[in-house]
């Protein structure tokens, strides 16, 4: 099996990418590790999401803690880099996970991502896109179900606050 420090010494992340595409499904490298090189850091795993438009557990490439190396920020490598991943992925969506960057929601949006809870974002992949006749009104409707299964905590909304607390107190009577 292939660690996480050996798939490091590959001289690219994108190298380091494909290389851990190719072994993943077939259990010889780690579900999840941290792709690195020249102070840009990435972690990734291969995980299942419940995913608006396209079902309850799909398999994704996840990206998370997304860490660029200032000189690339701006230039368009991470453009590049999802493009890349949505091209060799053999799963069918890109997961971003977590997103802390406050431009990256945008960034992600324009790219046709779909914002689920939690700062998190997903988009079918380019093969799965093709093959289902993905449109820009799939996407809607996919962003349209997201939205409606988004579930605000309790403690954003005063007029939730006093129903809950109403019934609570009908209930102990």
């Amino acid at each position: 099996m292939m660690s996480n420090a050996q798939l490091n010494r590959i001289p690219s992340i994108e190298l380091q990418l494909f290389k851990w595409i190719s072994l993943v499904d077939t259990a010889e490298i780690p579900d999840c590790v941290e792709l690195k090189r020249a102070g840009t850091r990435i972690w990734i795993k291969h995980a299942r999401q419940p995913l608006a438009g396209l079902g309850d557990a799909v398999p994704v490439l996840t990206l998370s803690n997304i860490q660029l190396n200032p000189r690339l920020k701006g230039r368009g490598w991470l453009t590049e880099f999802i493009e890349l991943c949505d091209t060799l992925i053999p799963w069918p969506a890109l997961f971003v996970e977590r997103v802390q960057n406050p431009r990256l929601p945008a960034f992600l949006r324009r790219k046709g991502f779909i914002e689920l809870q939690h700062a998190n974002f997903y988009r079918p992949s380019k093969a799965w896109r093709a093959c289902h006749d993905w449109s820009a009104d799939h996407a809607l409707a996919a962003q349209q179900q997201a939205d409606r299964a988004h579930v605000r905590p309790l403690w954003d909304d005063p007029d939730a606050i006093a129903q809950f607390i109403k019934q609570r107190k009908e209930t102990h009577r």
